[in-house]
């Protein structure tokens, strides 16, 4: 998959995974709507998030897009234009 095929729900869809995934510790599962600030993911979850995105969408990340991110859709934003200018 190259960032051409990305899509912005595909991405978003992939971001609550990953966050799921590497904090299947909280309470509460994360969606779309959750503030990602707030999660206060520490630095092992932010690579732990980071690899998993990375596997799943076949793209190279720079795991600091995690940490400026307060939304899902904003994440995915970023992520999209790093993986495209990343060609």
């Amino acid at each position: 998959m190259t960032a051409e095929t990305l899509t912005l729900a595909r991405v978003k869809t992939e971001i609550v995974r990953a966050i799921n995934e590497a904090m299947e510790h909280r309470a509460e599962p994360v969606d779309e709507t959750t503030d990602l600030q707030a999660l206060a993911a520490d630095s092992l979850q932010i690579v732990i998030i980071a690899n998993i995105l990375e596997d799943a969408l076949k793209i190279e990340l720079d795991p600091s897009l995690l940490y400026a991110a307060e939304t899902v859709e904003g994440l995915a934003r970023d992520i999209l234009q790093f993986s495209a200018e990343s060609f």
